[in-house]
């Protein structure tokens, strides 16, 4: 009998918060932006990341689909030169990037671009 006097008094205190359902979501952070291997973040050592692009000065990569679980995003499309007349041919690439703490790793068709840090505006 204790016991489930008990048992109601935890269920009636637990009834009185609102359920999980009621609270919304946390969006993972995005990874839309600039992003530098180096601290000085010159245009010259950037990569730009939109939803479905990215890019530096010397490549460029337009993605058809994009998915996103948790801190991993992966995109694929195709990459290669932003002038078409340098390369007319752009190759089929899937690329990942992983957001760990302050850091987004980025891989290529599985090899290893290295850690970059977000830009500051």
């Amino acid at each position: 009998m204790r016991q489930c006097k008990i048992l109601t008094a935890i269920f009636v205190a637990l009834s009185a918060f609102p359920s999980a359902a009621a609270f919304p979501a946390v969006a993972a952070e995005s990874i839309v932006g600039a992003w530098s291997a180096n601290r000085a973040c010159k245009e010259i050592d950037r990569i730009d990341i939109s939803s479905m692009s990215l890019g530096d000065e010397d490549w460029y990569c337009s993605f058809n689909s994009v998915s996103r679980k948790g801190e991993v995003v992966t995109w694929r499309g195709r990459c290669g030169s932003p002038d078409v007349e340098d390369d007319p041919h752009p190759y089929a690439s899937t690329i990942v990037a992983r957001l760990s703490g302050a850091r987004l790793y980025l891989l290529e068709n599985g090899k290893s671009w290295g850690a970059y840090k977000r830009c500051k505006k």
